[in-house]
């Protein structure tokens, strides 16, 4: 059910959900401004969806109080396999082509649900095709549910989610299944799915998924697991979104209490981490993909995916593939360890991991915005990237400059601030030693492993992801700070790491662009 609203009440003119995002500043103030309405998915523009800021640069207390956890976890759908097979004949049926080489499996490495050749296929071979009209998208959720859709758009600003109509479609539809006992032990599998359309057969699979392993799940309502992973903003981000959550349940309730009576805020979430885990983007827009939506990452993926001029989605091999071996896709080949943490809950190899990243929140660097930023600009967050210079650096540098202020001594400053929190974290502090002693050695190296397998072998799994994380954070900090130093002539480029000497080209350009524009 929904969380209790805040106490005391606060004043009409005010909404509970702008008091939780005031306290989140420390800032009790009528009139706060709407929040914007941008998706929560990678980069949302706005602090803590526009949020009032303090007067205080310091952030209060209750901007990391614990918070409630928001997921009722379900037990899972019956006999997922068979599941599987029916949805596999129910899409052939209405004109998919799924390879009958395909079974739903689980092998070694990943050891988790994903898609095995029990045939070999050979390269470029055509493995799955998948229509548009059997893929859930805007069009389906408009054409299958057009009230709920409408009381949605009516929200405005007050969602701040991605993709808010198809996630209410799929929350309901997953609360409907529920409802129909689906995930009821010793549910009669034949009674539940004889009837069941492809949809149901689809959504039914993501019934009892355990999202567990989210940060969005993880990093709530436990303080051991949140301290593993401070000092990383991906705290603050997850509780961003838990805000962003049950404000956004909250408001589509209000605006369609008939509708939506039946969705509880835990399949409201359960919808969304489904949205960001399964789908595949077409054209800015997000579309679930029947059956390839099982299959898993890798660096160097064996398929490849694509969509067509009619919108119909596309599996093809690159490789010959060997009976037994899983089907792999990338998810993004430039995507960090933060990132992939951040959006699907698992992280690489180190050795694998393409770049690094660094998510910077306002309300964490509130004096150094003040010192550099015009007022309109304080409020955005901010990416930093070594693979590239992501639009809201390049905005943040040319707001810098157009303030009377140096773009490079922003960025050095914002980038020494955070990376003085990960040199004193004691879950670092070995990996930064072995880091340092390298470099001794090998001034461009940022291996900070000894073998392969080095942190694999030492730390358990969630302990793992929060130093490959706060490592790649650390990295990046460290990546630009170094770029900086080149771009000045501080240092020459054989002293810093590679992705230093390769960052410097593009944030070189990055700061003359800022500097040329009239101030």
């Amino acid at each position: 059910s929904s969380p209790a609203r805040p106490s005391p009440d606060p004043p009409s003119s005010v909404s509970a959900r702008a008091v939780r995002r005031a306290r989140t500043y420390g800032a009790m103030a009528a009139g706060l401004p709407s929040p914007a309405s941008r998706p929560v998915g990678l980069a949302p523009p706005l602090a803590d969806a526009g949020a009032a800021l303090p007067a205080n640069p310091t952030p209060s207390s209750s901007s990391s109080r614990l918070r409630t956890p928001l997921m009722r976890p379900l037990p899972p759908a019956p006999a997922p396999e068979l599941l599987f097979k029916w949805l596999v004949a129910a899409i052939r049926e209405g004109g998919a082509f799924v390879s009958s080489k395909l079974i739903r499996a689980e092998v070694p490495p990943l050891n988790v649900p994903g898609l095995v050749a029990q045939e070999g296929l050979e390269s470029l071979e055509q493995i799955i095709r998948v229509p548009f009209a059997l893929q859930i998208s805007h069009q389906l959720a408009r054409e299958r549910n057009p009230g709920l859709m409408e009381a949605v758009a009516r929200c405005g600003s007050e969602v701040r989610i991605e993709c808010p109509e198809v996630v209410a479609f799929v929350a309901a539809l997953l609360a409907e299944l529920e409802g129909r006992g689906w995930c009821r032990v010793g549910a009669d599998t034949d009674e539940l799915v004889g009837s069941a359309s492809w949809l149901d057969l689809f959504v039914g699979l993501q019934l009892g998924c355990d999202f567990g392993w989210m940060p969005h799940v993880t990093l709530i309502g436990d303080e051991e697991r949140r301290s593993l992973f401070q000092p990383s903003p991906e705290v603050h981000n997850a509780d961003w979104n838990h805000d962003a959550f049950r404000d956004a349940h909250e408001a589509i309730l209000g605006a369609a209490p008939e509708l939506c009576a039946s969705i509880d805020v835990s399949r409201f979430v359960q919808a969304y981490l489904v949205l960001l885990t399964r789908t595949f983007s077409c054209q800015s827009a997000h579309r679930f993909v029947p059956v390839a939506d099982m299959m898993n990452h890798s660096c160097s993926p064996n398929a490849t995916w694509t969509f067509d001029e009619q919108g119909d989605f596309i599996v093809k091999t690159v490789r010959p593939i060997q009976p037994g071996e899983e089907v792999l896709i990338s998810y993004g080949r430039d995507k960090s360890n933060v990132r992939l943490f951040r959006t699907y809950g698992f992280t690489l190899p180190p050795q694998e991991e393409p770049c690094s990243s660094f998510r910077v929140w306002p309300s964490q660097a509130y004096p150094i915005y003040t010192e550099f930023l015009p007022e309109k600009a304080r409020r955005r967050t901010l990416d930093l990237e070594t693979s590239r210079i992501d639009s809201t650096t390049r905005e943040a540098l040319v707001a810098c400059a157009s303030h009377g202020c140096d773009p490079a001594a922003f960025l050095r400053a914002l980038c020494r601030h955070f990376r003085k929190r990960y040199e004193q974290d004691p879950l670092l502090a070995p990996w930064l030693k072995r880091l340092a002693k390298r470099r001794e050695d090998m001034p461009w190296s940022a291996e900070w492993w000894e073998t392969p397998g080095d942190i694999e072998d030492k730390e358990p799994w969630l302990r793992r992801c929060a130093v490959r994380v706060k490592m790649s954070e650390y990295l990046c900090l460290t990546a630009h700070l170094e770029a900086l130093d080149i771009e000045s002539g501080a240092v020459l480029p054989l002293h810093c790491i590679t992705a230093a000497v390769d960052l410097e080209v593009l944030l070189s350009k990055a700061l003359q662009a800022a500097r040329a524009l009239p101030k």
